[in-house]
């Protein structure tokens, strides 16, 4: 009976060794490129001022220093080698990298998923927080912390060859039900909660930033659509080619050699505002009237005629011919004399028809202006 028992001892022991041997190598040397990549990489310059990168890059440091403090004494135990066994500040000493380093490990990890929470906050305080000064406070107590914490392991354990199935182990129940109630405390479990609490308001604080984003799209979207077809400018609109039964303007084009388009209604009085209440009120307030204006003086230069208007106390001007220049460039020549001297002339009543133009619609005219047309037409055709 005690031979077969040490058999499946001996068995076991073997086995253990050559588990050590077949898989402490790929994950120390797997784990030793992942760990230097990432620490490479968080420490690049355009991470180095973000605090969760900073977090990061030191939870890879105590996982590099973790590995070796625990997997190398595992890897040298399958050829005979781990000097931890029998050696009692070598015991001490892997037990305390090892404990701190994985201590930090996580805890590096929480304050990563708190500063998570931190930034993605609608509290501006609580934004300002997640600052890399703050987060190297934090590293810097928390190592102070856990340097002093573990002290306890120079006391707590020892090397015993003798020793089944651990070498390097806690002495006494007291050391141990401390140091596994710790581990299992200060490294699993405590860590866990608090990156799943982090975690949930984390998610939380990006629906409602989700939430907020969506709305502020829809008044965006709203107001595009607004935009759209909003009011570009209001004004005042002269049909000088359907005046063709007014005497005294044909008269005047008579004497002054006058031809003009059959288009003319691009009047230089309009207004222009932000408020779209007040463009659509100042339309709607004058779309069913007509507004006697008078024609006062022109300007000729070569074949272009400018007619010069006042209509509500304000004077406009027209453009009467062939000019392709846009009206705000013919008002600017006018008034530096590009067109000459004014010639004035005899006040001549004509009527004028507010107008409107939009995104959509382009040039908008009144009901009063289309029936005005077809008055006109009429008349030509009998």
């Amino acid at each position: 009976m005690f031979s077969t028992a040490n058999e499946t001892i001996t068995r076991l022991t073997i086995l253990s060794r050559r588990i050590n041997i077949y898989f402490a190598s790929p994950i120390l040397i797997l784990g030793t490129i992942g760990n230097l990549i990432n620490i490479l990489v968080f420490s690049r310059r355009s991470f180095r001022k973000c605090p969760c990168s900073i977090y990061f890059r030191w939870a890879s440091i105590m996982s590099l220093l973790a590995l070796y403090s625990g997997l190398i004494s595992r890897l040298l135990s399958g050829y005979y080698l781990d000097l931890t066994t029998s050696n009692n500040i070598l015991c001490k000493l892997r037990f305390y990298f090892y404990y701190g380093s994985v201590s930090l490990l996580s805890w590096f990890l929480v304050f990563a998923s708190f500063d998570r929470y931190l930034i993605t906050s609608r509290i501006v305080h609580q934004r300002n927080i997640s600052r890399p000064s703050i987060a190297h406070r934090l590293i810097l107590y928390t190592a102070i912390i856990s340097i002093l914490f573990y002290i306890q392991v120079f006391f707590c354990f020892v090397s015993d060859r003798n020793q089944f199935p651990i070498q390097c182990y806690s002495k006494g129940n007291i050391c141990r039900t401390f140091n596994d109630m710790q581990f299992l405390i200060v490294y699993s479990f405590l860590p866990a909660i608090l990156m799943a609490i982090f975690g949930c308001l984390t998610v939380n604080n990006v629906r409602q930033m989700g939430r907020q984003i969506e709305s502020l799209m829809n008044i965006r979207m709203a107001s595009a659509n607004n935009n759209k077809n909003s009011i570009l400018h209001v004004g005042y609109i002269v049909p000088l080619y359907d005046m063709f039964d007014n005497e005294q303007l044909q008269t005047l084009f008579t004497n002054q050699n006058i031809t003009f388009r059959s288009n003319v209604y691009s009047a230089m009085l309009f207004f222009r505002d932000k408020d779209q209440t007040t463009l659509s009120s100042w339309y709607d307030q004058r779309k069913n009237t007509v507004k006697q204006g008078y024609l006062r003086a022109l300007y000729k230069r070569k074949d272009d005629v400018v007619l010069e208007m006042d209509v509500d106390g304000k004077s406009f001007y027209l453009i009467a011919t062939h000019c392709s220049q846009p009206p705000v460039a013919i008002k600017k020549e006018v008034n530096s004399g590009a067109y000459g001297a004014k010639i004035e002339c005899d006040r001549i009543q004509l009527p004028c028809f507010p107008y409107k133009c939009d995104q959509v619609n382009g040039f908008v005219q009144s009901d009063k202006l289309t029936q005005y047309k077809e008055e006109q037409t009429k008349k030509r055709t009998t």
